[in-house]
């Protein structure tokens, strides 16, 4: 954590209206950026870094489901220049595509003082080659090139929301740790408590070829403040076309009103307020072409509870049929939160 700089991390929205007959808002948004630290709270963030191998291309078997083979066919793991290993599209990808689904190869509670010693004896129950797998990921804390398994689990561990479970639970996986980072990342993922399944989105179209990437932090900074980030907590500084324009000036200062407009959203007591704030967000995202939509379903679930709260039977519908859009980007169609989303805007008749 960067001290002074970072805003306040994105939590679940939580609904308090009273509701019409007949009408369900949209549930907590999942929203998952965090923020690293130390080892009880530094696995809530999904740093997910790259091993460097020959310039072979790379198929992992003990990620995604094996009977799904069309998402096997999505994407390959080969290396990427200047980056170590990573993920590349095999095919055109559209806007919610589902690009892979994967079980988590290790799962952690990081308020457990006994997680570790857990973790350490599930590791070495499984078989040699699961083990060669999970050690060959980065280990950003590393000593002279010697990795360990807590490094490589507080580089890689990745948040799963977790309904009714008061502890964080974090979870390792062995495709999804090989996806870069990228400030307007083109993938985002989501987790399939129903299935205890890490799930890969595409966020927007996608070429053939084009590597796939996800966040491994609030973007919404400005880039130096992006940069130092990612050079504490993962030991690398991002290239992505964002990081790389010449001109940032304006994009570091749409940012830094997004993160602040985010923070108030949380404070604000007012609903009028909390409307015009989540309208103004929206604005922004659609200025910085944000391609991740979970931004998006933040700013939507606050301005729906909004709306209503504040008996708006205007701009609720319009929040609701928004925000369904972005989580089937987000979620896919079975999700329960798209779900809800989906009762919001039958309700409203859209």
């Amino acid at each position: 954590m960067i001290d002074g700089t970072v805003k306040q991390p994105l939590l679940s929205a939580t609904t308090r209206c009273n509701f019409a007959s007949g009408v369900r808002p949209a549930p907590a948004v999942l929203c998952k950026r965090r923020w690293p630290g130390s080892w009880h709270v530094a696995l809530t963030a999904p740093g997910l870094l790259v091993t460097r191998r020959s310039g072979r291309k790379h198929l992992l078997s003990a990620g995604p489901r094996a009977t799904e083979l069309e998402e096997e066919r999505r994407y390959c793991i080969e290396e990427v220049d200047g980056k170590g290993l990573g993920v590349i599209a095999k095919l055109s990808l559209e806007a919610g595509d589902l690009v892979f689904a994967e079980t988590p190869q290790l799962t952690f509670e990081t308020d457990s003082s006994q997680s570790m010693q857990k973790v350490k004896e599930e590791f070495q129950r499984m078989p040699s080659a699961v083990k060669e797998e999970i050690m060959s990921l980065e280990d950003a804390w590393s000593s002279r090139g010697r990795k360990t398994l807590r490094g490589i689990i507080e580089t890689n561990g990745i948040e799963c929301e977790t309904t009714g479970r008061s502890c964080n639970t974090k979870a390792v996986c062995l495709n999804l740790s090989r996806l870069n980072h990228s400030c307007n990342a083109n993938c985002d993922y989501s987790w399939n408590e129903r299935d205890q399944q890490m799930e890969i989105y595409a966020q927007t179209a996608i070429s053939e070829g084009e590597e796939l990437c996800i966040s491994y932090i609030d973007i919404r900074e400005p880039r130096q403040v992006r940069q130092q980030m990612l050079q504490d907590n993962w030991q690398f500084r991002c290239s992505c076309s964002k990081c790389s324009m010449r001109l940032h000036s304006a994009s570091d200062k749409r940012r830094l009103r997004m993160g602040e407009l985010s923070a108030l959203l949380y404070s604000s007591r007012s609903s009028a307020r909390k409307l015009r704030i989540a309208k103004k967000l929206l604005k922004l995202y659609k200025e910085e072409d944000f391609a991740m939509k979970s931004y998006k379903l933040e700013a939507c679930q606050f301005g729906y509870d909004s709306a209503l709260e504040l008996g708006d039977i205007d701009t609720a519908p319009r929040f609701a049929r928004l925000g369904l859009r972005c989580s089937l980007i987000c979620h896919g169609r079975n999700h329960d939160t798209t779900k809800e989303w989906m009762d919001a805007v039958q309700a409203w008749g859209s």
